[in-house]
C-alpha cells in the first residue's frame, strides 16, 4: 500500500485498517469507507489576527484557483489566514508557522495561543479546521519578512488591515473566513 505524505502517522494507520483506497493525487485522496466516498486531506488550521492596539484584522486576498473556477470575473478574494498541517504538527505549531509565512507575524515563544473548537470541514470528508481568532498586543510578536510556499497564487496575495468599524461591510469568501468574522463580532 502507498504510504501516505501529508498526514499523520495515528491517521494512516486507521486509515490502512479500515478503507479501500478510490482516488490519490499528491496529499489528497478519496476512499470508500462504511459505503461513504471520503474525501481525505491533512488538516488545517485557520486564523484570524486582531492587533487590538490598532483596533483591526489582518486579512488576505488571494487569486484561489478553486473560487475562480466559478467566478472568473473576480481576481481576488478575501480569506483568512489558511495553513495545512504538515507531518508531526500539531495545530499550533502549524499555526505559528503559517503567521510567519503568510502574515509576517513571529509569535513570541511564551505567547500563550488558544485555538477555538475544530470542526469537519464538511461532511463528505474527514479533514479537520482548527479555528484562532487571534488577540495579539506588540509585545506579543516580531514583524517578519512574508515567505511564500513559491506558487504564484501565494505570490500575488496580499495583506490587508480593517479596521473594526467595517467588520459589518465585508464580503468573505469562503464559509471559514465568514464564520470567524461573525464569531469577532
Amino acid at each position: 500500500m502507498q504510504k501516505f505524505t501529508k498526514i499523520s502517522q495515528e491517521k494512516q494507520e486507521i486509515y490502512e485498517k479500515n478503507y479501500t483506497p478510490v482516488w490519490e493525487k499528491g496529499s489528497q485522496r478519496v476512499v470508500e469507507y462504511e459505503g461513504w466516498n471520503v474525501f481525505v486531506e491533512p488538516d488545517k488550521v485557520c486564523c484570524i489576527p486582531f492587533l487590538q492596539e490598532y483596533n483591526c484584522v489582518l486579512l488576505r486576498l488571494e487569486p484561489i484557483p478553486s473560487y475562480k473556477l466559478r467566478n472568473q470575473e473576480q481576481s481576488e478574494f478575501l480569506t483568512c489566514m489558511s495553513e495545512t498541517l504538515e507531518p508531526g504538527e500539531n495545530a499550533e505549531d502549524a499555526l505559528r508557522r503559517g503567521l510567519a509565512e503568510e502574515m509576517g507575524i513571529k509569535l513570541n515563544s511564551a505567547f500563550n495561543v488558544e485555538l477555538e473548537r475544530s470542526l469537519y470541514q464538511f461532511k463528505g470528508g474527514d479533514t479537520m479546521v482548527h479555528l484562532c481568532l487571534l488577540p495579539l498586543m506588540e509585545h506579543n510578536y516580531l514583524d517578519v519578512p512574508i515567505i511564500t510556499d513559491g506558487t504564484n497564487e501565494e505570490k500575488k496575495s496580499k495583506i490587508i488591515k480593517v479596521d473594526l468599524k467595517y467588520l459589518n461591510t465585508l464580503i468573505p469568501s469562503d464559509i471559514t473566513t465568514a464564520y470567524l468574522i461573525n464569531k469577532l463580532k
